[in-house]
């Protein structure tokens, strides 16, 4: 099954809308349909539970997609399924969620609220990938929505990466840790800019629907309360981290809030002017935020990391088409998007200056560039700040023959610049 359709087959059965799926009875046994759902893996339980209790489903009839990033659509709606789907009357706020969309009531609701909020210049991201403290903080807010005790919390110090925890998400991953609704990736690990897969979500829900105080809807039954269940194994390979300056640079997020990071270089992921910076721009006849820089080059030619990581993403994301994450284990991410073709895989450690990718127009887009992001503890920031005045990278070859490379025409720099649209 293709990228295209499996992603949007994820977005309309996330939600557990699997007609004619009958009550499950607290206790009785339940099998599931999907084939990439061992017995013996650790969400397996979850999985059963969220299927049973039609929280979720597939991304198709057959597979669960269990190390499919969970999308912050997809975590809105369940939400808002398990506080009885209120009727939702006020006007979407946001020009990325269409009225037609399955999450379009959840996202209102959500939104009126203050369980979720937007990127500011009316930006949602409903296909964007959620991360472990975002998650934490939806939860923690849905609870305070359902009138539960969200009081207790628990001293972060014991995770080595405490300090990677956002300050405003603190409160609720000490919350979330503390009822058991999350655990870290290990004893001594959060891992807070981390992205939630699917079955991080359904252990989370399993978790949620069992705590003390908290009910679901009539009419949705829910299981015993569940085995703690570790999230993610302690990886065998230590990720490398790329060491930051303890100077910071005040910097601006995409929510307009000033922040200060650590000092950081990436190099260039490509020769080429930019073509469309970071920041507010007018496209598609309304203005809306531009979260990163737009690099062109012509088709099939190598996109290089910025610096070296851990692969946290590749595959198709939407508006980024073919897309490539690396988490560089230090608080950043970068983001390389509309690749033609991708030559590294999620869970691939690369190094700087390594071809991860061939340049495209994949996505939201009309022409062949490399849409570069730089995100901080998972806070979208300038990535201007982060490069060099001079573009580093290495001259421009070919890294994929991409099966339109033949057809393209050769492009002028003006028809280069108009077509770097995202």
């Amino acid at each position: 099954m293709g990228n295209k359709l499996r992603k949007a087959l994820c977005g309309l059965l996330a939600c557990g809308m699997l007609a004619g799926l009958a009550p499950v009875s607290a206790g009785a046994a339940v099998s599931t349909p999907f084939y990439d759902v061992a017995s013996t893996s650790w969400y397996n339980e979850a999985v059963v539970y969220v299927y049973a209790n039609k929280l979720m489903s597939g991304v198709d009839g057959n597979f669960f997609g269990p190390d499919v990033d969970a999308s912050r659509g997809q975590i809105v709606t369940i939400l808002y399924r398990l506080a009885g789907e209120p009727s939702v009357t006020q006007t979407n706020a946001f020009v990325d969620v269409p009225t037609t969309a399955y999450y379009s009531s959840a996202v209102s609701w959500a939104n009126k609220e203050g369980i979720v909020s937007g990127y500011g210049n009316g930006v949602f991201l409903p296909d964007g990938a959620i991360t472990r403290e975002q998650m934490a903080i939806i939860f923690y807010r849905f609870a305070d929505y359902q009138k539960y005790d969200v009081t207790r919390t628990k001293d972060l110090s014991v995770y080595s990466d405490n300090w990677q925890i956002s300050s405003y998400a603190k409160d609720a991953v000490g919350w979330a840790v503390t009822t058991g609704l999350m655990n870290g990736t290990d004893s001594t690990t959060f891992n807070p800019t981390g992205l939630a897969s699917r079955a991080v979500l359904a252990a989370t829900l399993m978790r949620y629907c069992s705590l003390d105080s908290i009910k679901v809807p009539a009419g949705t039954v829910v299981a015993a309360k569940p085995t703690v269940i570790e999230e993610t194994p302690v990886p065998a390979v230590p990720a490398p981290v790329v060491p930051v300056s303890s100077t910071l640079v005040s910097t601006t997020t995409l929510e307009g809030n000033t922040i200060q990071t650590p000092k950081m270089t990436f190099q260039w992921p490509v020769q080429g002017t930019v073509s469309s910076g970071y920041g507010a721009r007018y496209i598609f006849g309304s203005t809306s935020f531009h979260r990163g820089i737009d690099i062109p080059a012509p088709l099939g030619v190598g996109i290089h990391a910025g610096a070296a990581g851990t692969v946290s993403f590749a595959g198709e994301q939407g508006s980024y088409g073919n897309l490539v994450v690396i988490d560089h284990g230090n608080g950043f991410q970068s983001y390389y998007g509309h690749n033609s073709k991708l030559l590294v895989a999620k869970g691939d450690v690369v190094q700087k200056n390594q071809v991860i990718a061939a340049c495209g127009s994949t996505g939201r887009s009309t022409g062949n560039h490399c849409h570069f992001e730089v995100h901080y503890k998972g806070q979208v920031v300038n990535p201007m700040t982060y490069l060099p005045a001079k573009n580093d990278a290495p001259a421009n070859k070919v890294a994929a023959v991409v099966t339109e490379a033949a057809e393209a025409p050769e492009m002028t720099q003006e028809a280069l610049i108009l077509a770097a649209i995202y």
